[in-house]
């Protein structure tokens, strides 16, 4: 009896050999049903995540807003303070514009007055002030505030006009310490986000492990009745 060699084999067994192939392939890129204990820690541990994801959001957003607008408050009220010594200066000694603007802390001063800018910085020049907020001063007389890139970091520019100097004075103040400060909030918030997420992950196990519990042992049991 001599053997049937592949090429000779009929084609009906060709169909359902490769009916075959297909259905095993199809299982197998198919995914799994995922088991109750793995669903129960998937739920847990997403809604964890979900969880810390929005509060963390929220709590940042509020913190950043809080952050930001405090010290656009107080540095704007440190400028209307500055710019008030600067026309008194300006006043008493008209010729000494440096002098006037040479004061007491970190900010960045420049001055308008007659056609010149005059500044306490080098890195602080004209071209720094947004266009729109030196319009808002020098053409529309009126004091405004922006926020702005200035090097690496944000910064606050206050324009001031200067009525009784006939000057327009400008402040600068780096926000390099609120970003640093909202940078130290995101890693926190992150990192709670990772704890909260882990602790989910916990309860998770912790429930799924009491809930399939009872349904194994009772897998068991009626394996062993009917194994009799």
């Amino acid at each position: 009896m001599t053997a049937t060699s592949p090429a000779t084999r009929p084609p009906r067994y060709r169909r359902t050999r490769a009916r075959r192939v297909i259905r095993n392939t199809a299982r197998a890129l198919l995914p799994r049903r995922i088991g109750l204990r793995h669903r129960i820690l998937i739920s847990f541990g997403a809604g964890a995540m979900i969880l810390s994801g929005v509060l963390a959001i929220t709590t940042y957003g509020f913190t950043r807003n809080s952050f930001v607008q405090q010290r656009e408050r107080s540095e704007i009220n440190q400028a209307f303070a500055n710019a008030k010594r600067v026309q008194t200066d300006l006043l008493a000694n008209p010729t000494d514009v440096i002098g006037a603007l040479e004061q007491f802390g970190s900010a960045k001063r420049l001055l308008y007055s007659s056609g010149v800018w005059t500044s306490n910085a080098q890195s602080f020049t004209q071209s720094d002030i947004p266009t729109s907020l030196k319009t808002q001063v020098v053409t529309n007389l009126k004091a405004a505030n922006m926020i702005s890139n200035h090097g690496a970091n944000a910064a606050i520019i206050v324009g001031i006009p200067l009525e009784r100097a006939n000057a327009y004075y400008f402040e600068l103040e780096s926000l390099r310490e609120t970003q640093d400060a909202l940078r130290s909030v995101f890693i926190a918030l992150m990192l709670s986000g990772a704890i909260t997420t882990a602790v989910g992950i916990g309860l998770g196990l912790l429930v799924s492990g009491r809930t399939v519990r009872p349904l194994v042992l009772a897998a068991q049991a009626a394996s062993a009745i009917a194994e009799g």
